[in-house]
């Protein structure tokens, strides 16, 4: 994929506001203002019918017959007789798809992509404990927005990445495991790895750029238990698309920049990386900027 970045990435974190960027989780919540509707669990079965749409600011709201809504920034001098990449953008528990896309305009980082942020049932995502859906039920709903892309904002569907932070993040990494036909690369921060998202993979290679803090106090570098629920580790979920992505995991190459070390393993079929990084703990990283190094490592592949 070749998206049009915001030129200068070294410029980036002023022209995405960085400086507010790094949002703890717990602090990372809209009110009950947000425009979009809730639904509960029993409404997420999705059908073949058109979706309806309203407008937030120069986001399109598309809402299908389920009741499920998900959010579409158009790509920038849009031309529908044009094809564009897909980027669909997953928010942590609790987060709205507004906030997702204000907090890291993940949308201005790669103008040239229709980029989607979805609203999972309650706020959060399959696979996490206190998900309301199942991971195939979060699947079906990506399906239909990857086909409500192609059909309405001519949207490439056979060049659809994923980015999601936290619980958003094991979204995105749970499509790459259970789903890998549906997207071509994925990128996680700080991303919350709950056994089901990431256990029971298909073998299918999918680039993966997986970046998290070592002293993330929410979910830990390291795993553990959240939610009475286990959690792996950034490293286990590494070593997994390793595998499957058929790297040499015995060879990593390590490389400072600035304040982030890039691990990358040898002989990978697919790109492969992990962004170690530190003092932003479980927030949206400014330093390196995470929004523009997500859209630099889809724009490689």
């Amino acid at each position: 994929m070749k998206l049009r970045l915001r030129s200068a990435l070294t410029a980036t974190c002023a022209a995405l506001a960085c400086a507010t960027m790094s949002v703890p989780v717990a602090s990372a919540q809209l009110s009950s203002q947000s425009s979009l509707p809730s639904l509960s669990s029993s409404q997420a079965t999705e059908s073949g019918e058109a979706a309806t749409t309203g407008t937030l600011g120069n986001a399109d709201i598309r809402t299908l017959p389920s009741g499920r809504t998900f959010l579409v920034v158009k790509p920038q001098n849009y031309d529908p007789a044009q094809t564009y990449p897909v980027i669909l953008a997953f928010g942590g528990w609790n987060v709205t798809p507004e906030r997702m896309m204000r907090d890291t305009r993940i949308d201005g980082a790669a103008p040239d992509a229709v980029v989607i942020y979805p609203a999972g049932i309650d706020n959060a995502w399959a696979g996490a404990p206190y998900a309301a859906t199942s991971i195939n039920q979060d699947v079906a709903f990506i399906r239909t927005i990857i086909d409500d892309a192609a059909s309405h904002y001519s949207g490439n569907a056979d060049e659809v990445y994923a980015v999601g932070h936290s619980n958003g993040g094991g979204m995105a990494a749970a499509l790459a495991c259970h789903a890998p036909e549906l997207v071509d690369g994925i990128a996680t921060v700080s991303g919350a790895f709950y056994d089901p998202t990431v256990q029971g993979c298909k073998s299918a290679a999918v680039p993966a750029l997986l970046i998290h803090d070592t002293a993330d106090g929410v979910i830990s570098y390291e795993g553990g238990v959240r939610h009475d629920a286990p959690y792996q580790g950034v490293e286990k979920v590494f070593a997994s698309f390793g595998t499957r992505n058929t790297c040499d995991m015995s060879t990593l190459t390590e490389r400072v920049e600035g304040p982030a070390t890039v691990v990358t393993p040898a002989g990978c079929l697919a790109p492969t990386q992990l962004l170690r990084i530190s003092g932003y703990g479980h927030g949206w990283p400014a330093v390196p900027p995470a929004s523009a190094t997500v859209a630099t490592f889809f724009n490689s592949l």
